[in-house]
């Protein structure tokens, strides 16, 4: 495997585990515990900035864009529908964010709970689709020197979202949120 195939690869297992908080938090907890919604804000928090502005940032900024350079076609086809993946997770963050209420001692609202199901889902199979369909393609059509070169792209790009764009703490607070719900 290429190294930019690797990166995504890698971010596919960082994702994943970081959707294991989320379940965590409010579908394993106990029917008598109070949900922690702070926590479950920041894991959202970490979901809408890196998932949705990082990892799928680099997906469509950088890959897609390098892959359309090719000659693949990422409107329609297999790419199209990966992309239409990305916009669907963007709605799915939104909806998370806007159900969401502030006031620790209301419950969640069931707009929250559809939601935050919806999302998992999505999110394990739009990966498990990105894993199978995705990283094959870039391995076919770009050299490993491309991948290199996009690779220190990626690298640029995600440094741009996490510190330029001051979201430092949020791997610090979901490293933390693992570690609790572990």
């Amino acid at each position: 495997m290429g190294k930019a195939a690797d990166h995504i690869r890698r971010d596919h297992e960082y994702i994943s585990q970081r959707l294991n908080i989320l379940q965590h938090i409010f579908m394993k907890s106990e029917s008598t515990v109070i949900i922690n919604k702070k926590d479950l804000s920041e894991c959202v928090r970490f979901h809408a900035v890196f998932n949705g502005m990082c990892h799928n940032g680099k997906e469509e900024v950088i890959l897609f864009r390098s892959l359309e350079g090719k000659g693949l076609d990422i409107n329609n086809g297999e790419l199209g529908k990966l992309a239409a993946g990305h916009r669907i997770s963007s709605k799915f963050i939104k909806a998370l964010q806007d159900s969401l209420s502030d006031n620790p001692y209301d419950l969640l609202s069931p707009e929250f709970i559809t939601g935050a199901v919806g999302y998992i889902q999505h999110v394990e199979s739009h990966i498990k689709n990105e894993n199978a369909i995705l990283l094959p393609i870039i391995d076919h059509v770009l050299s490993h020197s491309e991948q290199e070169m996009i690779c220190e792209l990626f690298n640029t790009y995600e440094n741009h979202i996490m510190e330029k764009l001051n979201n430092k703490d949020i791997t610090a607070n979901i490293d933390y949120l693992m570690r609790k719900y572990s």
